[in-house]
């Protein structure tokens, strides 16, 4: 059984869609320097560890991201937009948090700035996303 897709308008189109695609592929790459090099990638996140024993918060962090990435890619390839929009919604989250947890242990000003604007381009991809779907929806349904 052939299903209608949800959309008439190209999904490649969707400035939001790729940006979606690129965080994820940004974040595919950030989970691989976090597994291969976890004391450096730790230290740039503005976490440093204690001992270079003790990496398993990297460790945690890659697996983390490598699920949301595959995720996010799995959903925009799929043009689950919908579902894929709340994602990036409930993913703003993420940054934010960060961004308070490295200012509380005393990161510096540039490394609370990356976060915060992390979660800036994931609003901004959500508002896009959001923008085409209902954009489709319109002209799928009319009005």
């Amino acid at each position: 059984m052939s299903t209608l897709p949800l959309t008439r308008t190209p999904t490649l189109r969707s400035v939001g869609w790729w940006m979606t695609v690129i965080a994820a592929l940004y974040l595919l790459v950030s989970a691989a320097i976090a597994a291969a090099a976890p004391v450096s990638f730790a230290h740039s996140l503005g976490l440093p560890l204690a001992s270079t024993a003790d990496d398993g918060f990297p460790v945690v962090y890659a697996t983390r991201t490598t699920v949301i990435a595959l995720l996010a890619l799995i959903l925009a390839l799929r043009q689950e937009i919908a579902i894929l929009s709340i994602l990036v919604l409930l993913a703003t989250v993420l940054p934010l948090t960060d961004a308070v947890v490295v200012a509380t242990h005393h990161a510096g000003a540039p490394t609370v700035v990356k976060h915060l604007a992390s979660a800036v381009y994931l609003l901004a991809t959500w508002i896009l996303l959001r923008h085409h779907l209902h954009r489709s929806r319109r002209e799928r349904y009319g009005g």
